[in-house]
């Protein structure tokens, strides 16, 4: 038995090789998508993560805060992992009164943010939600610092799966 990684994207690979030699793979991502086990057999979910629960705890911090706009980042990607939260985490958001002030979409191999950045810069919302894959967030991170977006008066929150593997990164 193979125990996979922690993300869908890591864990697609992973299972596609561990199919072909018929090993089963426990899988740990937040979730998979629904025609995963249809497609690879010897898959098995192993973590239970409550998408909704987790948006909510988010509005929450929001909401406690009194933050009225959000800007509310997210990973682009081919399977929709990203893109299957976003329904709930606006709702949730919606539902305590803030203001999604923008949704911007980067690529998975975004290159180019300093550009997005400074737009989100010369606009008022200081509360950005990060939701990406930890790859993309260390590079988002790493150019919001740059332009000094890091500072007193920006709020960055970031989803589960960010801070999941948070561990991994060398600080």
């Amino acid at each position: 038995m193979i125990l996979g990684p922690h993300t869908w994207q890591e864990a697609s690979r992973v299972i596609e090789i561990s199919n072909q030699v018929q090993i089963p793979t426990l899988s740990l991502a937040d979730s998979n998508p629904t025609w995963a086990l249809e497609r690879w057999p010897f898959l098995v979910q192993a973590s239970t993560s409550n998408q909704d629960a987790q948006m909510k705890a988010v509005a929450a911090i929001v909401q406690s805060w009194d933050w009225r706009r959000v800007t509310v980042i997210y990973e682009e990607d081919t399977d929709s992992t990203f893109g299957r939260v976003m329904p709930n985490l606006l709702k949730s958001l919606q539902d305590v009164g803030a203001e999604i002030r923008h949704l911007v979409p980067l690529p998975p191999d975004a290159t180019a943010l300093s550009e997005q950045l400074m737009r989100l810069k010369r606009d008022q919302c200081r509360v950005f939600l990060v939701h990406t894959s930890l790859k993309l967030a260390t590079h988002l991170f790493h150019e919001a610092e740059q332009m000094q977006m890091m500072e007193k008066d920006y709020v960055w929150i970031t989803t589960n799966t960010i801070t999941d593997l948070l561990y991994s990164v060398n600080l």
